[in-house]
């Protein structure tokens, strides 16, 4: 089984007419470097796992916090943005604006300042950490938002 894993890593890229045109690509990777390979892409994928999951339950925690009515949508992909968008007090057809290159990036941080604003959280670090920690922004905006000024409901 290990022999045909190691065939199927191997490669030979040739034209349509069958000879290499003078460029023979080969690569063969031993097994130990396949197992690495095959070790380091799954740490990496547990990582943002994670870090998806600690952001998830997160807003999951800010959307009950300002009482949206279904705070359970941030675990899932397309809602979540929605449920952001909401919280922010803009249309959820702004969703749409993440097809559009370049802008895709700025709606979620606009959205991020909307909720910081109305939350009264300082904006500079807020946005700060939005854009270099984004799943440990909501963490932040829970533990500095104004006293009384959201209630939870738990």
């Amino acid at each position: 089984m290990l022999r045909s894993m190691l065939n199927v890593l191997k490669y030979t890229v040739t034209n349509q007419y069958g000879n290499t045109g003078g460029y023979a690509y080969e690569s063969t990777m031993s097994a130990g470097q396949a197992k690495a390979f095959a070790g380091i892409m799954l740490g990496v994928g547990l990582v943002v796992l994670a870090l998806a999951l600690i952001g998830a339950i997160g807003f999951y925690r800010l959307a009950k916090r300002m009482n949206h009515p279904n705070p359970w949508w941030a675990f899932i992909p397309v809602l979540n943005v929605i449920q952001l968008l909401q919280l922010a007090d803009l249309n959820p057809w702004f969703v749409l604006v993440l097809f559009v290159p370049y802008v895709n990036f700025l709606l979620p941080l606009v959205a991020y300042y909307k909720i910081s604003q109305k939350v009264g959280v300082n904006m500079t670090t807020s946005l700060i950490l939005a854009i270099f920690i984004p799943f440990y922004w909501p963490y932040y905006v829970l533990k500095n938002m104004e006293k009384g000024s959201q209630q939870v409901n738990e």
